[in-house]
């Protein structure tokens, strides 16, 4: 036991380092600051998110099991995209492409309006997780962010996108090896887009070395890496790996 954290140790002090030196959000990774460039038909699908709800769990689920989804930069971050006054018109019926937002977590005008417009033709997928873990994942996270200013926020969330039509997915089952193939079932039907053959997960609590090298790989390549890794996430304590 003491061997392994350790290694985790190790390996977590040179993920780092490497963080520093490759950010998040690479030009082949998100736009932006990448250009869009279009390769699939197919729907836009806006993942709609809190922070630290589960955000990358299901844009990697989504990129590592439909192939059409990945493209180059493999998703758009609309906050971002709206905040550099790109233009959203062009998004539209253009083909197949993950699009991001933690609207109205994140506000301003011209990315309500932004939202609303992407709303109106997209798949929508909400993703759902535990308030208590999002808050105390939030917390840690931000750290001028409090308990006060995040509540009035998470029911602004929680109220806007009741009132669409949307799929709902749940973290907790994004994280069950058992329930995990039948959320990508119901993604498929929602979204109508073919499936990998080979079913890929999330990495687990046990493959942490596989989960800072597909980071790697993602920020360096986007979409032309083995398993997509937008972040570094792990499962909880009960999945095993198998």
């Amino acid at each position: 036991m003491a061997e392994i954290l350790f290694f985790n140790k190790v390996i977590s002090a040179a993920a780092r380092r490497i963080r520093k030196r490759i950010p998040h959000n690479t030009s082949v990774v998100t736009s932006p600051p990448g250009n869009v460039n279009f390769k699939y038909s197919g729907p836009l699908v806006l993942v709609a998110s809190e922070m630290r709800s589960g955000t990358h769990v299901l844009i990697d689920s989504l990129l590592n099991n439909f192939g059409n989804l990945r493209n180059n930069p493999l998703y758009i971050n609309l906050d971002e995209y709206v905040a550099q006054h790109r233009e959203v018109g062009d998004l539209l019926n253009r083909g197949a492409y993950i699009i991001k937002t933690h609207y109205p977590q994140v506000y301003n005008q011209e990315l309500a309006s932004a939202v609303e417009l992407i709303t109106a033709s997209a798949k929508i997928i909400v993703i759902n997780r535990d308030e208590s873990q999002t808050l105390k994942s939030y917390l840690s996270f931000v750290e001028t962010a409090s308990l006060s200013e995040w509540a009035p926020a998470h029911e602004k969330f929680k109220h806007y996108w009741k009132g669409i039509s949307t799929l709902n997915v749940e973290f907790s089952e994004l994280t069950s090896y058992q329930k995990y193939p039948i959320v990508i079932d119901k993604i498929q039907k929602y979204i109508e887009l073919p499936r990998s053959k080979n079913l890929i997960r999330p990495p687990t609590e046990n493959q942490i070395l596989r989960a800072y090298f597909s980071k790697l790989m993602t920020r360096v390549f986007g979409r032309y890496a083995h398993r997509i890794n937008t972040t570094i996430t792990l499962w909880n304590n009960k999945t095993k790996s198998r």
